[in-house]
């Protein structure tokens, strides 16, 4: 048996009193649970992301933002309307945008870890050569996603 809500985020922001649902959850019903510590686990990741500089927070908060979404229609609304993290979240849902600062303190750690493990850690030129080839696919994807929402023209 499939549940079905019908999802407006914009009303339900503007609206108090209105919750975010999740369309649709299709996941069936024995493997919510799963999806549901999942999203915890990356919940936990992205905290933790937050207060370590070495580490990425939103990836791991959409991460669980996406398995809320399968499994816990109130566990998705508490992080995509969470008072830290939900700003984020929504910028990238709604408009696919990552905010500058966001983007340097990415680009910034990436640069930082990569310095590291070239110095530090790397044997041989195998590992430096494959970490930038990764590390600079993603910096580049960050730096060309746009900064600000679009604005509209009336």
């Amino acid at each position: 048996m499939k549940e079905t809500t019908a999802i407006n985020v914009a009303e339900a922001l503007t609206n108090a009193s209105t919750a975010i649902t999740v369309t649709d959850l299709e996941t069936p019903r024995r493997s919510r649970p799963f999806m549901l510590l999942f999203g915890m686990a990356n919940v936990g990741l992205g905290v933790t992301g937050a207060v370590l500089p070495v580490m990425p927070s939103t990836v791991f908060l959409l991460i669980a933002l996406w398995a809320f979404s399968k499994s816990s229609p109130h566990f998705h609304n508490w992080l995509y309307s969470h008072r830290r993290f939900g700003p984020s979240l929504r910028a990238w849902d709604e408009h696919r945008v990552i905010r500058p600062r966001a983007k340097f303190l990415a680009v910034f750690s990436m640069a930082a870890s990569f310095l590291y493990v070239s110095v530090y850690v790397a044997e041989s030129l195998m590992l430096p050569t494959v970490l930038a080839a990764v590390l600079g696919s993603v910096a580049i994807f960050l730096v060309t996603r746009p900064s600000h929402p679009p604005t509209t023209n009336r």
